[in-house]
């Protein structure tokens, strides 16, 4: 079981993985050969969190099915990254369901690629096409049965937080408020 130490927060998480007892090596040189006697440690590879953590902030104001599928990939990415990777691939394909982009070619009736609907995408500049892009790349790797890097994909769950944010969060709006009001206030709370 584990706590979580925000103020805010506390909330009681179990954890499900496994646990090694290893010698940590310590400093390593240049040619990886330890530096020193190191000290033994315990390694958590966790598995499984519950209830489970939250890897991309989701504002509010996203669809459900945007979110439900972000939900299912943090708690699919301790355990199974391929399977995490696919469901941020369905994130953003509901994402482009909701901006109306079609599923569907207007004359032959056929069913559109993901790259091919990201390419017919009108509500971003050329930046959000990139970011999608490159989550369709990734996404691809867990719906093909290629190994997803961790990395790659806590990359992913950056880019989606970014994404939503510049759709839904409202930041601009919220951060001209605030400069208003300390202007209005002279720099002082009011």
């Amino acid at each position: 079981m584990m706590i979580c130490d925000r103020q805010i927060c506390g909330e009681v998480v179990a954890v499900l993985g496994d646990v090694t007892w290893s010698k940590n090596p310590g400093e390593v040189a240049e040619d990886g050969t330890p530096i020193g006697d190191g000290e033994w440690e315990w390694f958590l590879d966790p598995k499984c969190f519950n209830p489970s953590l939250s890897i991309a902030r989701v504002p509010e104001g996203v669809p459900d099915s945007v979110a439900n599928s972000i939900r299912r990939a943090s708690w699919s990415f301790w355990a199974d990254r391929r399977s995490s990777a696919n469901h941020l691939r369905a994130a953003l394909e509901c994402l482009l369901d909701h901006f109306r982009v079609p599923r569907k070619a207007k004359n032959s009736g056929r069913y559109l690629s993901l790259d091919a609907r990201i390419k017919s995408f009108e509500g971003g500049d050329a930046d959000h096409k990139a970011i999608f892009k490159a989550l369709r790349i990734v996404g691809n790797l867990g719906s093909h049965g290629s190994a997803v890097e961790r990395d790659a994909l806590l990359d992913c769950f950056e880019l989606f937080e970014y994404v939503l944010d510049a759709f839904f969060g409202n930041r601009k709006e919220k951060a001209a408020a605030l400069a208003e009001k300390l202007i209005g206030s002279g720099g002082r709370e009011a």
